[in-house]
């Protein structure tokens, strides 16, 4: 069975914690904060009242 890219993502994370998985010259994000950054945007998306499988858009701004 193929994994979705969420569950991929996970994975990486497991394997990866302090690997960097976005680099600028700006700053450099490890997959573990990206991970947490992005379970705050799902959970703020769960208290909205969206449940899983919902198609919602989101709009974000240039930057991390």
């Amino acid at each position: 069975m193929k994994e979705l890219i969420h569950q991929v993502y996970e994975d990486q994370v497991r394997l990866y914690p302090h690997a960097e998985a976005i680099y600028t010259t700006a700053l450099s994000v490890s997959y573990e904060q990206l991970n947490q950054q992005s379970n705050r945007i799902a959970d703020l998306i769960g208290r909205l009242g969206y449940l899983p499988g919902s198609r919602i858009g989101l709009f974000l701004g240039n930057g991390i």
